[in-house]
């Protein structure tokens, strides 16, 4: 930015150049002084995503002891007799 505000010719190249350093010093200021927002937002999503995970997971289990129980239940009907194996 101090490089651009030197080669400046322009008066008005110079006042634009020291307007756009000013607003970046601006929002860094902001950045920095909001590390408690910024961490708290960072904490929830990876919470949400922590518990979302979990969901997932969850919803997998139960279509696997859904499936597993079709399963049985099918072997049950095509098995009528449990002494004799079918393979």
């Amino acid at each position: 930015m101090w490089t651009a505000l030197e080669k400046a010719q322009d008066t008005k190249e110079k006042v634009l150049t020291l307007l756009l350093t000013k607003e970046i010093y601006s929002m860094k200021l902001d950045l920095l002084s909001n590390v408690s927002t910024v961490e708290a937002a960072m904490k929830f999503i990876a919470d949400y995503k922590e518990e979302n995970k979990q969901i997932q997971i969850d919803s997998k289990l139960k279509q696997v002891l859904t499936t597993t129980n079709h399963i049985k239940n099918t072997d049950n009907i095509t098995n009528e007799d449990p002494d004799i194996e079918i393979t």
